[in-house]
């Protein structure tokens, strides 16, 4: 019974009530005699964060300098890195070198113009064919790359006079840290060729090949790409008891966090962004800003290393997201991509680094500025009565000491095993918890404390001896306390301690 007990909910929030296994030695008393004894039932407070602990995935809430609330659900952080707009090419096939002076082209999307690029560990090999059986000397150049001015130029030494099939391929060199500035994509080598005498040549056959073609640096312009980012759903738990009723929230948002390393213009691309709700309700939000997009900001060329930040809200100005969340959204659900070089301007310097990321969080914010209306939630609680056969009455003891500037009033529907009901209270026996006053400000300074007594005499009493569960539900309407919309703060809260008195035959 104490183990699963959430009773008397917050509606606005969903908020349990946390029993105790021991006994409670409270505020007030509940008499032994002859005829009865005492029976702890539970006690707890409800604050706000006992819903953000219920919730799935991120959750948390926010404080403002007054002590204000604002809910935020988050999903998954989404990241794609550099690798997307240049992955490690493996070195497969071999690029032939038809002359003593060749221009290999780089293996890269067509759209792309390479104007710089820093070799990570990228490493290369040289083969050479010769039909003679003599020692050659060949001196190789790179002329596209260079290292502090210095051409890229390495010296070989083929001996073909043991080799059987005319075919060498050298050690590999390493090009970490070497800078390479193609020109139309394209890196020119050369080489020289000597025969014993000191007669130059040309090899019959000489061809270049790497392992994995890796940089850590590149700029030109790299085209029109398409970064697909996953889509999430967030999952908003504040409706997750609502039975009846309507609740609305104040200025809520949709927040885009965008953090880019990439040295490029990007804008969003919304394929989806949609609210779900109670009642499995499907409402997509609608803006300009879905439809043309939103352009992040991103570092330039001369701000290569940083990350630019970029924080966009659809809210109430500029999107339906307002009217949306008058209903009881339950779910955000979204897919968005990122579209470099959106407008195709040739003249932008694009960079690019290997640790670069492009990544977006997408966030709920709910002020906990609200108003409801009738609004009404339930839950259930664990109930044992097995062991009280020879009672023929209870009477229940409710203290309630309320910081809220809400009125509530609870009913108790008494279930069996099949959730079949066995006795409701009457309209005049629910539970009517009065509101902290708002003492003529914005804010509540103090509780309104209360004592409920519930009477369950021998008729009532044997309806529910069978009972497993109750069904507790709160209705909440802020129209009794304000017309306005009413802010929650961080201090408040509900203290609740249950006792009964068992009557004995």
């Amino acid at each position: 019974m104490y183990q699963n007990l959430r009773m008397l909910i917050w509606g606005l929030m969903t908020l349990s009530l946390f029993s105790c296994n021991s006994l409670y030695d409270g505020d007030f008393e509940l008499e032994d005699t002859e005829r009865t004894f005492a029976v702890p039932i539970a006690f707890g407070s409800l604050n706000i964060q006992d819903v953000i602990d219920r919730a799935e995935g991120d959750a948390s809430i926010r404080i403002d300098g007054l002590g204000r609330i604002t809910a935020l659900y988050s999903g998954e952080i989404l990241r794609d890195n550099a690798s997307k707009i240049f992955p490690p090419v493996p070195g497969i096939f071999e690029f032939a070198i038809f002359d003593t002076i060749a221009e290999l082209p780089l293996p890269v999307n067509g759209s792309y113009r390479i104007d710089k690029g820093i070799f990570d560990n990228t490493n290369i090999y040289f083969k050479f064919n010769h039909s003679e059986k003599e020692v050659i000397k060949v001196r190789m150049f790179i002329e596209s790359v260079n290292n502090d001015g210095i051409v890229w130029e390495k010296d070989y030494t083929l001996d073909f006079t043991n080799d059987a099939d005319g075919v060498i391929e050298t050690s590999s060199s390493s090009l970490l840290n070497w800078v390479a500035f193609p020109v139309n994509n394209k890196i020119k080598f050369r080489y020289l060729a000597y025969k014993p005498n000191g007669d130059r040549i040309k090899m019959s056959y000489a061809a270049m090949r790497f392992d994995v073609l890796k940089f850590t640096y590149l700029d030109g312009y790299f085209g029109n790409h398409t970064f697909d980012i996953k889509g999430d759903i967030i999952k908003i738990n504040l409706f997750d008891l609502w039975k009846s009723g309507g609740l609305e929230i104040e200025q809520p948002q949709i927040t885009l966090d965008v953090d880019n390393a990439f040295g490029f213009p990007v804008r969003s691309k919304v394929n989806q962004l949609t609210v779900k709700t109670v009642g499995d309700k499907l409402f997509n939000v609608e803006s300009e800003y879905i439809n043309k997009g939103i352009d992040f900001d991103y570092p330039s060329i001369n701000q290569v290393g940083q990350t630019k930040n970029t924080v966009f809200h659809f809210n109430a100005q500029n999107s339906n997201i307002g009217e949306l969340f008058k209903d009881k959204v339950i779910q955000v659900i979204y897919d968005f991509d990122a579209l470099a070089n959106p407008d195709g301007d040739t003249g932008v310097k694009n960079f690019y680094t290997s640790d670069g990321f492009f990544s977006v969080k997408v966030n709920v914010e709910l002020p906990m500025k609200i108003k409801a209306n009738l609004f009404t939630i339930a839950d259930t609680i664990d109930l044992d009565l097995s062991d009280y056969d020879a009672a023929k009455a209870v009477e229940l003891k409710i203290k309630t000491a309320n910081s809220f500037p809400m009125d509530m009033v609870v009913g108790l529907i008494f279930l069996d095993n099949n959730n079949n009901v066995l006795y409701t209270l009457a309209e005049s026996e629910k539970i009517k918890v009065g509101s902290a006053p708002l003492n003529g400000g914005e804010k509540t300074t103090t509780k309104n404390t209360q004592e409920h007594v519930l009477n369950l005499d021998v008729d009532k009493f044997s309806s529910i001896k069978q009972a497993k569960k109750i069904l507790v539900t709160g209705s909440f309407d802020t129209n009794i306390q304000s017309a306005t919309p009413i802010w929650l703060y961080n201090d408040y809260g509900m203290d609740i301690t249950i006792g009964a008195i068992v009557k004995i035959q």
